[in-house]
């Protein structure tokens, strides 16, 4: 049975994220296979992924080669500050790249996107909100940008004030995609990058 998943900022090949965020890698090659392989440990190829903004800082082709490397039966992509090589690859698409690598089963949508997914709502945006549809009837938003972090103490590091029913679901807090269940307990408890399994 397929899943669905949502994940953001993995900045492919983009080696100062690495500093930034204090990713546990020595080097761009590095983080880049470990996403891939992290990605991959838990997205299968029938899974459908919500990917919420900054894929990657790396040429066309590299962007192409990495997404022929990473499980998945569809994506939708919510853009981000920093994908504009991704619009741009839309918007003047390359039949025959696409057609060998399955980008076809890829899907730009809006930068605010509302889903229904096992009885709940989710708002999805690259960016965090204060207010977002539906929040005072239990509408969950998901959202990337800000690289929250989850320490070593079991304590999560980030800007933002903590606001009901708002996830900063980016790798630097799961360490990976996460998948989307209507039972949220599991985004209440981020590993970072200790976390392997989920």
């Amino acid at each position: 049975m397929s899943k669905v998943f949502v994940t953001s900022d993995t900045h492919f090949g983009h080696n100062n994220i690495i500093r930034f965020c204090s990713r546990p890698y020595g080097g761009v090659t590095e983080m880049d296979e470990d996403l891939i392989k992290r990605w991959n440990s838990r997205v299968g190829h029938a899974d459908t992924v919500y990917f919420l903004g900054d894929f990657a800082f790396a040429s066309q082709s590299r962007i192409i080669e990495v997404l022929g490397l990473l499980n998945f039966m569809q994506m939708f992509i919510v853009p981000g500050n920093h994908d504009e090589k991704l619009r741009s690859m839309w918007a003047h698409p390359v039949e025959p790249v696409w057609e060998t690598h399955g980008v076809h089963f890829i899907t730009m949508l809006d930068e605010v996107q509302e889903i229904r997914h096992e009885g709940r709502t989710f708002v999805l945006c690259h960016y965090p909100m204060e207010e977002w549809n539906g929040k005072f009837r239990g509408a969950i938003h998901l959202h990337g940008h800000c690289h929250s972090q989850h320490s070593n103490g079991g304590k999560s590091k980030s800007k933002l004030n903590r606001v009901e029913g708002r996830y900063d679901i980016g790798v630097d807090m799961y360490g990976g995609p996460v998948e989307l269940t209507g039972d949220l307990s599991h985004l209440d408890n981020p590993k970072g990058w200790q976390d392997e399994t989920r």
